[in-house]
């Protein structure tokens, strides 16, 4: 949390340092074209005062009625300001009084329209700006009027003001800048401190968080909505752990149950047999017999479920007739159904070849059948189909007690329902088994409920793509 704080208060102050120089930037140019502006706008000012105020005569000489005592900074005693008037031809006609004794100004123009500025040194040695214009003055008489007559002027004044203004910005703009840099880091980390104070919370309710603590939820009142979707996704991962912890906890006590009965009666037995050794009978040998081997299918029920989950079971491929395998595994089962009074309808291409592992499917459909043959009612038809569209295989039969609920739980390890998933000799292993078998082949196991009460298991053995051609078609 510290280290995402660190980084996120970091990235923060670095882009607010880029937008706050960007912002200072932006103000101290503007501000800089803005009085640069004005000021040129002076000098014009200054410049066309001076230009008004030049007359041509007729022997081609310039009358300048302009005095720089209106102009105090035009003084020589004042000095801030320059202006020198020049014929085209290059002969001083006017000097202002601040240039007495220190040289002459430089000699760049425009048109009156486009006058020149530019940045110079003043001959005071001081930094200014100046315009150069060049203009044709008005005669005294329009008699005297010479078209070929023009005039230089050229004024120049101080940029102090300006540039006085310029550091006094900087400087502010400086300033403003280190205070709000050196703060920002300390607003930015109070700002994510308290914004992620609800994250950090959200964190210290998940390290309470344990095995014992999983009906917990986490609180969504309040929270951001940035948070709520994670606090969703962590109630919703809250239940699937307190489901599966559950699952689990119901496992093992199914398995002590299952397995507590015939180790009882085993032990029982062996203490009769122990007790009155020479009294034991062949019967008391068979019961023994059959409880072990019950426990021993029990274990290997188990076994092999743990080894389809940790994908420990190898798969060898091979081609093989679908309905060979069926009508085999339905074999081991016929004397059962034939003493229920059950009827078998199998309908599968003679010539339907499949690609698998054979004894893992097998598996799965003996498995099946025996669900079909055990809990079907007595009379009841059981129906083994391959569907040609889907390519799946269904085994469906008749059920009495169950309900589209109890459809899901079909596959959990040792699920019986009381009345009609009750049996002497079944765990309720036999569908996990399936199930697994099924998914370490890939193949998609499902369970539902028809319209006219009968539960219906679907093995989806084929892809569409991969359905074979049967006979007839």
């Amino acid at each position: 949390m510290k280290t995402i704080r660190a980084r996120l208060a970091l990235a923060l102050v670095v882009c607010f340092a880029l937008l706050l120089t960007t912002g200072g930037l932006v103000i101290f140019y503007a501000a800089r074209d803005n009085l640069m502006d004005r000021f040129d706008q002076k000098l014009r000012v200054q410049a066309f005062s001076i230009m008004t105020a030049t007359y041509q005569k007729a022997d081609r000489r310039v009358e300048v009625h302009f005095t720089d005592r209106f102009l105090r900074e035009f003084d020589d005693d004042v000095r801030e300001a320059f202006f020198q008037l020049w014929i085209k031809d290059g002969k001083v006609v006017r000097r202002s009084d601040s240039l007495n004794d220190l040289g002459d100004l430089p000699r760049e123009y425009g048109k009156v329209r486009r006058p020149v500025y530019w940045n110079l040194e003043l001959p005071t040695g001081v930094t200014g700006r100046a315009i150069g214009v060049l203009y044709e003055p008005r005669a005294r008489d329009r008699r005297e009027e010479n078209d070929d007559f023009r005039l230089i002027l050229v004024v120049a004044s101080e940029l102090g003001e300006v540039t006085q203004a310029l550091a006094d910005l900087r400087s502010a703009l400086l300033l403003v800048g280190l205070i709000t840099l050196v703060v920002t880091p300390f607003l930015v980390s109070f700002a994510l401190k308290r914004g992620l104070g609800p994250l950090r919370s959200l964190a210290s309710k998940a390290s309470t968080m344990n095995a014992d603590t999983l009906t917990r939820r986490f609180p969504q009142e309040n929270l951001p909505g940035e948070l709520m979707p994670i606090a969703r996704q962590l109630n919703a991962l809250m239940s699937r752990l307190e489901s599966a912890f559950e699952q689990e906890r119901r496992f093992s006590a199914d398995v002590a149950h299952e397995l507590r009965t015939p180790i009882s009666e085993l032990r029982n037995l062996a203490e009769v047999s122990l007790k009155w050794g020479d009294q034991a009978s062949s019967k008391e040998i068979e019961t023994s017999l059959e409880i072990a081997l019950q426990m021993e299918r029990i274990v290997n029920q188990l076994l092999d479920v743990a080894r389809c989950e940790n994908e420990q079971i190898s798969i060898t491929r091979e081609q093989f007739n679908l309905k060979e395998l069926i009508m085999e595994n339905w074999a081991h089962f016929q004397e059962a159904a034939a003493r229920r009074g059950l009827v078998s309808e199998i309908e599968i291409p003679e010539d339907l070849e499949i690609e698998t592992d054979r004894d893992r499917l097998a598996g799965v459909v003996g498995n099946l059948i025996e669900n079909a043959v055990s809990y079907s009612p007595s009379k009841g038809r059981i129906e083994i189909r391959f569907n040609q569209e889907t390519g799946t295989l269904s085994f469906s039969n008749p059920c009495e007690d169950l309900a589209a609920e109890d459809v899901e739980k079909l596959f959990l390890r040792f699920w019986r329902k009381d009345a009609a998933r009750s049996d002497e000799g079944h765990s309720g292993l036999g569908l996990s088994v399936a199930k697994a078998f099924a998914t370490v082949l890939d193949l998609k196991l499902d369970a539902r409920l028809s319209d006219d009460g009968r539960i219906v298991f679907e093995l989806g053995v084929f892809q569409r793509a991969e359905l074979p051609l049967v006979a007839g078609e």
